[in-house]
């Protein structure tokens, strides 16, 4: 994916250099196919290749996607902006006193970005839920790409990805003794993680429609859901 993102010049043509970029024409679809902030090596790779120049080639393709965005209501449409302000918030780019008025980068990491004085008005930021560790050190995040992030909220550094929802997350609990985290999905399903390894513990089926909520019971022995079908399962 990351070829098809960006990719050198062969340097045939004598009016480049090897350092150019040849512009992508489907650039937005590429970034349009999967969130990469989950993959942290093809997010620094990507990082690395964007130009110090704002007018340089892949900055600049970068950018158009991030303002395309705001006229724009596809799904991917939202996922390559939130992609493209992820790569160039991990490239250190700034967006002190940017016009970002309605862009869509839901699920866009955009941890230490500069936005100083940045117009963000009716801009979609969300992450589709979040839930604090009872230790206060530790957030978990759902992501549009159906899974979980754990991640420290001192450091702002990812500890562990969880996947395997295939549905939005509705909803995320911590047990009290923060040792396991239990999710609620679209899938119909609820599934509880080990916060240690981030291995799935249990598969909780039995709902019919999307899972709406889910906690646990105070000795973490059980967890309670409920969801659109009007079932709450214990």
């Amino acid at each position: 994916m990351s070829r098809s993102i960006y990719d050198p010049l062969d340097g045939n043509d004598a009016d480049t250099a090897f350092d150019d970029l040849r512009p992508v024409p489907a650039l937005t679809t590429a970034l349009g196919q999967r969130s990469i902030i989950v993959e942290p090596s093809m997010l620094l790779f990507l990082a690395e290749r964007v130009e110090p120049d704002p007018d340089g080639s892949f900055h600049r393709q970068l950018c158009n996607i991030i303002e395309q965005s705001k006229n724009d209501e596809q799904t991917k449409a939202s996922l390559a902006a939130a992609n493209a302000i992820s790569i160039l918030v991990k490239a250190e780019s700034q967006f002190i006193g940017a016009d970002l008025r309605g862009i869509k980068v839901s699920g866009a990491d955009l941890r230490g970005g500069q936005f100083d004085s940045a117009d963000l008005q009716d801009a979609d930021l969300s992450i589709v839920n979040l839930a604090i560790s009872p230790a206060n050190q530790e957030l978990a995040m759902a992501r549009r790409d159906n899974t979980i992030e754990l991640c420290n909220i001192f450091t702002a550094e990812t500890r562990i990805i969880l996947t395997g929802h295939e549905g939005q997350v509705h909803r995320i609990a911590y047990s009290l003794n923060g040792t396991q985290i239990a999710t609620a999905s679209a899938d119909t399903t609820v599934r509880i993680w080990s916060t240690v390894s981030g291995a799935t513990l249990h598969v909780l089926s039995g709902h019919f429609q999307t899972v709406q909520g889910v906690a646990f019971s105070p000795t973490d022995s059980q967890a309670a859901s409920c969801g659109d079908d009007r079932i709450v399962q214990i």
